[in-house]
């Protein structure tokens, strides 16, 4: 089970979208995300477009723009 809100996957049309999960873990990074490394996780995996859940679920954190690498 995911820590997030369902909707954001489960409707996705999985016949023409291939998901990649990024996790977040509570013991090692309570739920943070470190960016680079996701960044860098896309580009491995050819991946064109994220959606990012903010605030994170299920500890409401925020990332801000700037974190985000976002103008």
């Amino acid at each position: 089970m995911l820590p997030t809100f369902s909707p954001f996957y489960e409707y996705v049309n999985t016949a023409t979208t291939e998901i990649h999960y990024y996790p977040l873990n509570k013991e090692k990074d309570r739920f943070t995300c470190d960016i680079d490394r996701l960044l860098i996780n896309c580009n491995v995996n050819s991946i064109n477009n994220i959606a990012v859940i903010n605030p994170n679920n299920p500890d409401g954190s925020l990332n801000d723009k700037v974190t985000m690498k976002i103008s």
